[in-house]
This record gives structure tokens, C-alpha cells and sequence, in this order.
């Protein structure tokens, strides 16, 4: 037995087993890396590569809530868990997470990584899998045989598949263009293909904020009016009537349209419609918000990042959403922003805001929408991911790519498919601020 297996078969509790070795073990985190499951949750990712490097490096020594906090989420050295509870919420996450991998994708993987309840210290077991039948050969004896058997197995493959296909296309009556939701290898494919259809090239709009620049660099937020270019000297007048404040202003001298600037819950949103989109063959286009154009509408679906104050084009929709951005305040007042509830209905609140923690004023709880609505043309559609602030957008994006988020967002159709126009109210839960712990659908329509 070598010393990997010792270190990890005495922390399994097992004296007669040998344990996987770092080689193996190391393996199988890569492989779950990669799964759907935690290739949208780079949080997570984060912390089951350092507990598990770290549980061989240092045979799980000193692995506890402070030194995680402050390796994989940066706290300080003041960092208190009675106050921050980061590091039990992820682990909490983790474990979900690795339940849900090992229940479906997961499920033939030769090596289990498990986080004991109440520990940080991963556990590794091999895993007994289903022995292959007599008279079938496995799959590792396949690569022992000579090149001609590989060459006979796969003409007879492309045999079988060929019937198979031909078979079907009798069955359903021909070819049918555009690819099938109902086809589709898993629930977020399913919900991505539905809102694609026939157009590979779905337009995604991130926000593009426009501030009033200084020589100094300093940034005033532009609340409203004309826009130029940016670089584009800002006119005292336009200057006067569009920066909230005006002390600010007096003192700045010249300035200058400045629109280079997105939100850092954007950013995460748009990686992860990138890798749902690219899983089924789509090619998004990204584009600033301000540059949509009547063509990009009518040609393209298109799915939007942020809210009204930062997305302006939202305003001009013909058809508004269930539930609404107020965002009038949030245009004066960074915070201030709301997601209205025209029909509430029991137990649902009329108005939506941010919430903060007591005593730090730190913000706990953001909101967003999850709102499809038709597109300006026929078969188009466009889609709307806003958060109040951009935290929620973040949130709202990882939801409809999670198999969680689509999951739920299913079960409230109740099996009536995916309809051209529907709603989801999230509540997002933040740690410090920023990170998204968790998102939970509170309302729909």
C-alpha cells in the first residue's frame, strides 16, 4: 500500500482497505470539475480542489473553517465564523452538489469524494461497479484487442446506429428540422434548446452604465439624457441636468460620456450562458446593451443582462413581464431600486428591495427575474435576466443554468411545457455582499 492510500484509508477509519491514491483521486476531481453540475459554480469548484490537494498535502491537518475562509474566500485575520458563516453555507452547498453529481452524471464514476458532516476533511472510496455480463467484453478489454476487432466493432456501430435512425425516421415520419427539446441529454439543454429554436446565433446584451468622466478619472453617474460617444466632451448644460451629484460636478471641470463600464455579476452570468449555449452547438453574440438594434430584435432572440437602470431598451419593450423593475430611485440612489408585484397573491409581497444584515448594513438579500417574453417578430423571443443589483443578474443567469434552477422552474409549469411569455421572482441570498450562496424561486407567472 502506498503512503497515499495509508493517508487516506486512516482518515476513511478502515484498516483492511486500500483507499484510492492521490493519482486516482485527483482523476475524479477533474472529472467532476467538468460535470454540468459545478462547471457553472466556480465557488464550489474552488473549494473541493483545496480540501482535497490539501487533505494529501498536509493529511487534512489543520483543515478547518478559519484557514478555508481565509484561502478560498479571502477573509481577513479578524475573520469570525460566529458572525460569517461562508464557510459552513459552501460546505453545505458542496455536499448538495456532490449528491446530485454522483445520483446522475456521476453515477459510474470508480471513486467517491465525500464531505462528512460537520468536516472539511474529504473522504475517498472506491466504488464497486456493476461487473459486465458473461459474454460481453469490458470496456477496458477493448483496447487489449487487436486493431481489426476495433475496426469490426465500429462498422457494425455505424450499422446499428444507421438502422436505428432509419427506423426512427419511419416511426415519426421523416426528417423534422431544428433540434428537439424532448431530445435533449438533460433538463438545462431541454429549457436553452426551447428558447433557441432555429436560431444558433442568439444575441446576449450586457449592460453598458454610462457615467460623466473626469481628467481624474473619477466616475459621476450619468442618470439621464442625451449620450455620445465615448471620449465625447459632456456640454456644461447636459452635464448640469444628467449627474445626480452636482458638488461633484462643480469641482470636476471638463468631462467627458464614459460607457466601457459592466457589472462584475454580468461578467459571471455571461460565462456561464456561454458554456449553456455552446453545449447545444449555439454561437451566442455578445453585445453592449446600447448597441441592440430593431435588427438584432427582429433577426434574433435575445437575452438580456441587468435591469432597466442599466438596460435602458427594457423601457421600450411592447410587452412588460408579470413582474416589474422600478428602477426610478435606483437611477438617483444606487440602492434603490424595486421589483413591483402588480397581483400579488397569498403570501407574496406587493414590493421587493434589497435587504441588508443588521448592524453591518452589508447586503444580504438581492432579487431578480427570470422573464421570457415574445421578440418584436414572429417565433422570436427575448429573455430577461436582471437582478436588482448585479449580484441578482448573476444569480438569475446561474439559475436557468443550473439543472436545479430549470428543474424548479419546470415544476411550476406543472408539465405543460415551456410557454412563449412566463415569470420567475428569485430571492438571492449573498454572503458579504457579493457571492451568491443561494437562489430560491418565491413566485411565478
Amino acid at each position: 500500500m502506498d503512503q497515499d492510500a495509508i493517508i487516506t484509508t486512516r482518515k476513511r477509519g478502515v484498516a483492511d482497505e486500500v483507499a484510492p491514491d492521490r493519482r486516482e483521486v485527483t482523476a475524479q476531481l477533474e472529472r467532476i470539475l467538468r460535470s454540468s453540475q459545478f462547471r457553472n459554480a466556480p465557488t464550489l469548484c474552488s473549494l473541493l480542489r483545496f480540501i482535497t490537494e490539501r487533505a494529501f498535502d498536509s493529511d487534512g491537518q489543520n483543515l478547518n473553517e478559519y484557514v478555508i475562509a481565509s484561502e478560498v474566500f479571502g477573509r481577513s485575520a479578524d475573520f469570525d465564523s460566529s458572525v460569517d458563516t461562508i464557510v459552513r453555507t459552501q460546505a453545505y452547498r458542496l455536499r448538495s452538489k456532490l449528491n446530485e453529481y454522483y445520483s446522475g452524471e456521476g453515477a459510474r464514476d470508480p471513486v467517491a469524494i465525500e464531505i462528512p458532516k460537520g468536516h472539511y476533511v474529504p473522504m475517498f472510496q472506491a466504488r464497486a461497479l456493476p461487473r459486465a455480463q458473461p459474454g460481453l467484453v469490458a470496456p477496458d478489454q477493448l483496447q487489449t484487442k487487436r486493431a481489426g476487432w476495433r475496426h469490426y466493432l465500429a462498422a457494425a456501430l455505424i450499422t446499428v446506429i444507421c438502422g436505428v435512425g432509419f427506423s426512427l425516421g419511419l416511426l415519426v415520419g421523416g426528417h423534422r428540422s431544428g433540434a428537439d427539446p424532448r431530445n435533449a441529454p438533460n433538463e438545462v439543454d431541454s429549457f436553452w434548446l426551447s428558447f433557441v429554436g432555429t436560431d444558433r446565433q442568439p444575441v446576449v446584451a450586457f449592460t453598458n452604465s454610462v457615467f460623466v468622466a473626469t481628467d481624474s478619472g473619477d466616475l459621476l453617474r450619468f442618470v439621464d439624457g442625451p449620450v455620445s460617444s465615448r471620449g465625447a466632451v459632456v456640454d456644461a448644460e447636459t452635464a448640469r441636468k444628467s449627474v445626480a451629484n452636482r458638488n461633484l460636478l462643480k469641482q470636476a471641470g471638463e468631462t467627458y460620456y464614459e460607457d466601457d463600464m459592466t457589472g462584475v455579476g454580468e461578467v459571471a452570468a455571461a460565462v456561464a450562458l456561454s458554456r449553456a449555449l455552446g453545449r447545444i452547438g449555439a454561437h451566442p453574440v455578445f453585445k453592449r446593451s446600447r448597441l441592440i438594434s430593431s435588427s438584432d430584435l427582429q433577426n434574433h432572440n435575445v437575452i438580456f443582462l441587468g435591469s432597466p437602470s442599466v438596460n435602458r431598451i427594457l423601457d421600450d419593450l411592447p410587452k412588460k413581464p408579470g413582474f416589474l423593475f422600478n428602477m426610478e430611485k435606483a437611477r438617483a440612489a444606487l440602492w434603490g431600486g424595486t421589483i413591483v408585484n402588480p397581483e400579488p397573491r397569498a403570501g407574496e409581497s406587493p414590493v421587493y428591495s434589497i435587504e441588508r444584515a443588521p448592524g453591518t448594513g452589508v447586503v444580504s438579500i438581492d432579487y431578480a427575474l427570470v422573464s421570457q417574453l415574445p421578440g418584436l417578430s414572429a417565433g422570436r423571443k427575448l429573455l430577461v435576466l436582471a437582478g436588482l443589483t448585479t449580484t441578482g443578474t448573476e444569480a438569475a443567469a446561474e439559475f436557468t443554468t443550473s439543472p436545479e434552477g430549470v428543474r424548479t422552474m419546470a415544476e411550476r409549469l406543472q408539465g405543460k411545457g415551456w410557454p412563449a411569455a412566463f415569470d420567475y421572482l428569485l430571492r438571492v441570498k449573498l454572503s458579504q455582499g457579493i457571492d451568491v450562496i443561494r437562489a430560491e424561486c418565491i413566485a411565478a407567472r
